[in-house]
């Protein structure tokens, strides 16, 4: 069985540092996945408008895919 960090010393809480380094963990892996989804969701937007363009014969599928891949 894995024992919590300071058990050995008879300290079995978190103490104030503990808490504060897993908050300042929590805020960038939200930020992190709130920049992901922003990406995707822009991408993605970008992605159906050059699909919706190619089937209305607005443009080839060269420029499609070439539309996807370029940083937005």
């Amino acid at each position: 069985m894995i024992s919590p960090r300071g058990s050995q010393r008879g300290d079995q809480g978190w103490t104030s540092l503990d808490a504060l380094l897993a908050l300042a963990v929590f805020a960038i892996m939200a930020v992190a996945v709130a920049r992901l989804a922003l990406a995707v969701h822009s991408n993605a937007s970008a992605y159906l408008a050059a699909v919706k363009a190619a089937i209305e014969g607005r443009n080839g599928f060269n420029e499609t895919i070439i539309a996807f891949f370029q940083p937005h």
